[in-house]
């Protein structure tokens, strides 16, 4: 994702609800089951007058948690090739006028590159051809999404730039990226197919636990790390396009959903604390992962567990690897979204004022 964009996922982050601020540091309460489902790893968390009380660590954390061994992560050495820092800024003329003139072309050109450094590109096609359809094709597409961003409807507060994902004036927007995002996933499909585990996540403790823990997740892979990190094609207002993130997060849903044919494929959803409800992984990623699961015929708990991220200080974005049973860095582990929210939010109130 950006990273203009505060929580990187957002509603001016996707994970923003309409009626709240995106940085709101509140704690998203929900009534604790009484024999909740899923691991919880740690001490006593208190949340309110009421107490969630994790059970007892039957060992240290396991050294050989998740981790990514496939050499999937092509997102992180994408996302290592930045604009240079004399890279003017992107303007709305930027997305109308030549694509090959914009000033973040030589990095997306220069990422595609490096993305087909270790796959041969299709015959009869070089990566500099494939950077520059596709990239053409992206403008294009954010350039007609230019009219629907603009209208009050795609906001939940449309002057402090809150993104209302599930309305029914973004989800129209997205539709202009629909042919772009699936052609850049055919150039992706062996990574895919490569990997079984695939991650999704909310705020910055869940990106660290759930890139420790997966082989891939949507900036590491081909689709959302040739952007990761650049800021808006078009020098929206937001500073970063919510219409391209959310195009791309669908596209990878997809992707991942495609996958649960085959045996053995999963999705960990890994949250930090603070998340509010209406982000980009309820509006978008589970709609695409719930289908996935029902195409697939298997029950969504077969292939998708909910994880909470243990985090180190009351900042709340650095993952504590010092935590956790089954999985370093996290709280909890199971099928429960809403439970695992709770106990990110639940260790976030336990910890000191710095």
């Amino acid at each position: 994702m950006p990273d203009t964009a505060p929580d990187t996922k957002p509603a001016t982050t996707p994970n923003s609800s309409p009626a709240s601020s995106p940085a709101s540091g509140a704690s998203r309460t929900a009534p604790a089951p009484a024999s909740p489902a899923g691991s919880v790893a740690g001490m006593d968390y208190a949340q309110g007058a009421a107490a969630v009380k994790p059970a007892t660590p039957k060992a240290p954390p396991q050294a050989d948690a998740k981790t990514p061994g496939k050499n999937l992560q092509v997102g992180e050495d994408l996302g290592k090739i930045k604009p240079d820092a004399a890279t003017e800024k992107a303007t709305s003329s930027d997305v109308t006028s030549d694509p090959l003139k914009h000033p973040y072309w030589p990095t997306f050109k220069a990422r595609v590159a490096t993305l087909f450094a270790s796959v041969a590109p299709p015959d009869g096609e070089t990566p500099e051809q494939i950077a520059a359809d596709l990239w053409g094709r992206f403008l294009a597409a954010v350039q007609r999404s230019q009219g629907g961003m603009g209208q009050s409807a795609a906001y939940g507060n449309f002057d402090k730039g809150w993104v209302k994902m599930d309305s029914a004036a973004f989800q129209s927007v997205l539709v202009e990226f629909s042919g772009v995002c699936s052609h850049l996933a055919k150039y992706n499909a062996s990574a895919f197919a490569q990997a079984n585990t695939f991650g999704f996540w909310s705020k910055p403790a869940g990106r660290q636990l759930a890139e420790q823990m997966c082989d891939l997740t949507l900036e590491t892979s081909g689709i959302g790390g040739l952007f990761d990190g650049l800021p808006s094609l078009d020098g929206s207002r937001l500073g970063w396009n919510p219409e391209l993130w959310g195009a791309l997060s669908r596209g990878y849903g997809q992707a991942v959903a495609a996958q649960f044919r085959q045996k053995g494929k999963k999705a960990h959803v890994c949250v930090g604390p603070g998340v509010t409800p209406g982000n980009i992984y309820d509006a978008i990623e589970s709609k695409a992962l719930e289908r996935g699961a029902l195409a697939a015929g298997k029950a969504l708990t077969q292939v998708l567990e909910f994880h909470s991220a243990a985090v180190t200080t009351k900042k709340g974005d650095k993952l504590d690897n010092s935590k956790g049973d089954t999985y370093r860095g996290a709280l909890y582990s199971g099928p429960d979204r809403a439970r695992a929210i709770e106990v990110a939010d639940a260790q976030l109130a336990s910890l000191p004022d710095a």
